[in-house]
């Protein structure tokens, strides 16, 4: 019988597994763990299910197969605030302030805004910032329509394996970040429309415990990486976003400069090291490619 698993699907099975065992072994007295645990055993079925037993010939199906992966991002980020907060009492920000004096001689997150006071540069770092969302389609959806399958599967399993190193990262090493320790941008940045925009999704929709290292930095460059291999004009488009993004993600004291530093290394690192694994993985008879 031939294989329906992507290598996708045991990342994300694998992190389910481990996630529902952290919550089932390291929950708090006080935290009413059973209804979360049962939904993690649920999700695991559910998508042993749907792998396995669902129709191909269903309408949505393929788009739903290839994309869940994307689409499970967000709810599981949505989790970590819970899962960090079994091993740790609070957060580890004063080891990164020490680090950022040390390597910096001072808060770049900080004077970053204080120095470039200019209301559409902080637009369009804001603007940056909030392209995130749009990083993952622009090319994703540009590598799907054109069926270009293989090099979709893997686009996706680097986001995947990037996203869940991150993850794993804020669980056990929980960083507020400065969006949380000093006082937001003012006037005359303040006010302006994606500075605004920016603030309301984050305000609710973050995670607490989740800047070190910069997600946003690490999958945002990662997407430009894949973009320049696979697609020149989108990488065209994305790069002034991406670049934009990486300074912003500081300039708007969202992270400190040692978290985008760290997402820099880790979304190179992601971009060379997960086409190997992804090969190794997809010659195995387990895995379609």
């Amino acid at each position: 019988m031939k294989s329906k698993f992507f290598p996708t699907d045991l990342l994300i099975l694998l992190y389910l597994v481990f996630t529902a065992f952290l919550i089932l072994v390291f929950h708090t007295p006080s935290y009413f763990w059973p209804l979360r645990f049962t939904i993690h055993l649920f999700l695991i079925f559910l998508l042993l299910l749907f792998i396995h037993y669902f129709p191909p010939q269903l309408p949505g199906y393929s788009f739903l197969r290839h994309w869940y992966p994307v689409m499970s991002y967000p709810f599981i980020y949505q989790e970590l605030d819970v899962l960090n907060r079994f091993f740790s009492v609070g957060s580890y920000d004063g080891a990164i302030l020490v680090l950022e004096d040390f390597i910096f001689g001072g808060q770049p997150s900080l004077w970053l805004s204080e120095i470039f006071q200019h209301p559409l540069l902080s637009e369009y770092f804001h603007l940056s910032y909030f392209s995130y969302y749009f990083l993952i389609p622009s090319l994703g959806f540009t590598l799907y329509f054109k069926k270009r399958w293989k090099e979709f599967r893997l686009f996706v399993f680097s986001l995947t394996a990037c996203f869940f190193f991150c993850y794993l990262i804020f669980i056990f090493y929980p960083v507020s970040g400065p969006y949380y320790q000093f006082e937001k941008i003012g006037p005359p940045l303040s006010g302006y429309p994606f500075y605004t925009l920016t603030h309301f999704i984050l305000g609710r929709w973050d995670s607490v415990g989740t800047a070190f290292p910069s997600s946003h930095v690490a999958v945002a460059l990662l997407v430009l990486l894949w973009a320049r291999r696979f697609e020149r004009r989108v990488f065209i488009i994305l790069a002034p976003f991406v670049i934009g993004l990486i300074v912003g993600t500081v300039y708007g004291r969202f992270h400190y400069a040692v978290d985008a530093l760290a997402g820099i290394l880790i979304g190179l690192a992601f971009y060379f090291i997960t086409p190997r694994v992804y090969s190794a993985l997809a010659k195995r008879r387990f895995f379609i490619p």
